[in-house]
């Protein structure tokens, strides 16, 4: 129980930071299907995710969707090496699935600079 609250609260403060440096895209691809955006956003995180990653490292791959692909990032914008949370991972990617029509990115804060961004391919 414990642990769920502390994912619980970690997925929320990820969400707020995302929130806060966020830009969604104003055109492009968009989500197809959510559902399978939010799988594929998730296998991905625990691909990447529960590791360090050192400052400025990046971790970018193209993932195969029904509605073309989707370039996921993300990236330490931090000065020192940060753990990457899988729990933390997931809900920074989800919130450019849910609040993004046609995705987002985060390329400025201090921290984890997330990417979600559907089309037919990818930079």
């Amino acid at each position: 129980m414990l642990f769920t609250k502390l994912a619980l609260v970690t997925a929320v403060l990820s969400v707020s930071q995302v929130a806060a440096e966020s830009k969604c895209y104003d055109d492009g691809g968009s989500w197809s299907n959510i559902n399978e955006a939010q799988q594929k956003t998730d296998s991905w995180c625990e691909a990447y995710g529960n590791a360090n990653y050192g400052p400025g490292s990046q971790i970018k791959t193209c993932v195969p969707y029904s509605g073309g692909k989707i370039m996921i990032r993300m990236k330490n914008g931090a000065g020192t090496t940060q753990w990457l949370d899988k729990t933390q991972c997931q809900a920074m990617l989800l919130y450019f699935i849910y609040y993004c029509a046609h995705g987002g990115r985060d390329d400025s804060s201090p921290g984890w600079r997330p990417r979600a961004d559907p089309g037919e391919g990818c930079d």
